[in-house]
């Protein structure tokens, strides 16, 4: 049984009626009496008697009213809390650049109407991109910076990406929405300064490739240089730190 069995079982007990406890499910008649008919022969014995048109509950029915009323109501309960936290949750902020138009936008909007659909109490906001790459990385090693170029390249992706030898305090500029750093902890806290300044409003910083033991440490850093630490995961030994701007 399951909780849509439970909720159709109960309605019915309200009713005593299928043909009303069908309008209200918004069921047809037939479909209904299916999902009683399944639980009656997972409970192995009939849970409504039906004499002279009327129905009642059978000692098996009223044990089962009894038990699903108080799992029904706690289920409910929490579909609106749920529903109560989706409705205060932050927009879905969407970049947008001119590169993505002619290969992914075509299917935008199907997808962006399946979200609207799934998700209506979260509001999404747009960006258009002015600039054309995508995506910016910089990496000290240039045999790195290579690698990365024919990855982007066999992926088909080398005009959306451009990738620089450098340190990040010195090679990058602009604002970004999203900065990444996969590197070892010591790296990381000789970048963090450099980090907040080029963080767009609302941007966010993934630190990773940090070993358990430096983790208090490099949160420390991240502090110090003017970030606010909004979760920390770990796998395996290794932490990983998502931060926003102070």
């Amino acid at each position: 049984m399951d909780i849509r069995q439970l909720h159709y079982f109960l309605v019915l007990c309200e009713e005593m009626n299928y043909t009303r406890a069908a309008q209200r499910l918004f069921l047809s008649r037939q479909a209904l009496r299916q999902s009683i008919s399944a639980l009656e022969a997972e409970l192995c014995g009939p849970l409504f008697l039906s004499a002279h048109h009327k129905l009642s509950l059978t000692e098996r029915g009223v044990s089962l009213q009894r038990h699903a009323a108080p799992v029904v109501e706690q289920f409910q309960q929490m579909q609106s809390a749920l529903r109560a936290e989706i409705q205060s949750a932050q927009p879905v902020r969407i970049g947008i650049s001119v590169a993505l138009v002619p290969d992914y936008l075509p299917g935008l909007e199907t997808q962006l109407d399946k979200f609207r659909q799934q998700y209506p109490h979260i509001e999404m906001r747009f960006r258009l991109l002015d600039n054309d790459a995508v995506a910016e990385g910089v990496d000290i090693d240039p045999v790195a910076v290579r690698t990365a170029g024919e990855n982007a390249a066999l992926n088909g992706v080398a005009d959306k990406l451009t990738v620089l030898v450098g340190d990040l305090s010195d090679k990058a500029s602009g604002k970004y929405d999203i900065i990444t750093a996969n590197i070892v902890a010591n790296a990381i806290m000789a970048l963090a300064p450099a980090v907040p300044g080029l963080m767009a409003d609302d941007a966010v910083f993934i630190a990773s490739g940090i070993i358990d033991s430096r983790k208090d440490e490099v949160i420390a850093a991240l502090e110090a240089a003017g970030l606010i630490v909004q979760e920390v995961k770990e796998k395996r030994g290794w932490e990983c730190i998502v931060c926003k701007k102070a």
